[in-house]
């Protein structure tokens, strides 16, 4: 009788386990938290005390690379492919896109892989929009802003990421070839990730903890 209770009770403490592990699982273990520091004014290539700006924070893994569609359509966004903000722009995924089977002119990505700010209705933006565009610290009360839950996935990969990319424009409205942040490995930083947006670029600010030499640069203050 001893040894039964002993196995019950061993039972269900592994069982709970297992429980707590399964929902750790659901709400995202290898979800990231990215604090946005800002300028004073930010975005200044047009208006010399600056103008709102719209960003994306877009996350990619293995698996938005596997097969021919996926392969061809993604590419650019592959870590050391170079992407910058204009191409971004420019083949974002788009509900219609989506909608194509067979077109490669825009990006394959799950709408859960996009956190936008932006002035653009919810029911208009192809992504999860997180809030308006965003302005430097001369105009907002909060010096800084924090973007929970941001989905990582197979981040020990090489191929996964999470880029942040500026939509900054020129006088003729244009968006300008920056470079954008990128996070790759994920894993080579901490859960809590660290960036910086000013007069005319968006910069990383976290240094990775370990495996530093197969993090991508990027762009980096």
């Amino acid at each position: 009788m001893r040894t039964s209770r002993c196995f019950k009770k061993v039972s269900w403490g592994l069982a709970g386990l297992c429980v707590a592990i399964l929902f750790a699982g659901s709400i995202g273990c290898n979800s990231r938290i990215m604090t946005i520091h800002r300028g004073e004014v930010i975005n200044t290539y047009v208006e010399p005390q600056g103008s709102p700006l719209s960003i994306d924070i877009v996350t990619v893994a293995p698996a938005d690379f596997k097969g021919d569609e996926k392969e061809n359509a993604n590419h650019d966004l592959l870590p050391d492919g170079g992407i910058t903000a204009d191409v971004w722009f420019k083949r974002k995924p788009t509900r219609l896109s989506m909608a194509d089977e067979k077109g490669v002119e825009h990006f394959i990505l799950d709408r859960k892989q996009i956190i936008s700010f932006t002035d653009n209705k919810k029911q208009d933006v192809y992504g999860v929009r997180q809030d308006g565009r965003i302005r430097g610290r001369r105009f907002e009360k909060a010096d800084r802003i924090i973007v929970e839950d941001i989905p990582a996935m197979d981040i020990r990969n090489r191929k996964s990421a999470i880029y942040v990319f500026g939509k900054f424009m020129d006088a003729e409205g244009n968006v300008i070839p920056t470079k954008p942040v990128i996070f790759s490995p994920v894993d080579a930083y901490h859960q809590r990730i660290e960036i910086e947006i000013d007069k005319e670029g968006i910069y990383r600010i976290s240094k990775p903890t370990y495996g530093a030499g197969r993090a991508v640069e990027g762009s980096v203050r």
